[in-house]
């Protein structure tokens, strides 16, 4: 037995068939970027329907974190260089174009940029820093944590 069709779905807003076509996505991206876009609106999205401020960081972080993989920050060796010193405990090196930040004997971690002066650690989910600066000149280093406390160290001389 054979089934032939004998008609044809047509919308009646577009006079278009849509087969072949598919349905366009309500935020057109690149198929390789369609995974953490739509995670990243699902946070956005929860984000706005609890504003409480505890809730807040507990979605920023893991937006900002989907963003930088989407988009990289690139900061030239000019402005990392600004960032290498001692910080009363924290050290923070600069190998081969990379920052490194070391707390005292503790773990060597890789900073991966999201702003000018805000670097994630890669390996360590719960803490970010924040360098402070003013004229242009680095004077300390800010601890970030997820729980939204915040330490901070100076800049040695």
């Amino acid at each position: 037995m054979v089934w032939v069709p004998s008609g044809r779905a047509i919308n009646p807003i577009t006079n278009t068939n849509w087969e072949g076509t598919g349905v366009s996505p309500h935020i057109d991206v690149p198929s390789k970027d369609a995974l953490s876009v739509a995670h990243i609106k699902a946070l956005e999205n929860l984000m706005e329907k609890h504003k409480e401020e505890d809730s807040k960081s507990f979605y920023e972080w893991p937006i900002a974190e989907l963003k930088l993989k989407n988009n990289p920050v690139e900061l030239e060796e000019k402005i990392l260089r600004k960032f290498v010193g001692s910080y009363g405990p924290r050290v923070v090196t600069l190998e081969n174009n990379i920052l490194y930040y070391q707390r005292g004997t503790g773990t060597k971690y890789e900073l991966l940029p999201f702003s000018e002066n805000e670097f994630m650690l890669i390996g360590l989910d719960f803490f970010r820093i924040r360098f402070l600066s003013e004229n242009d000149k680095v004077l300390a280093i800010q601890g970030l944590y997820e729980s939204m406390q915040t330490d901070k160290n100076l800049k040695n001389k």
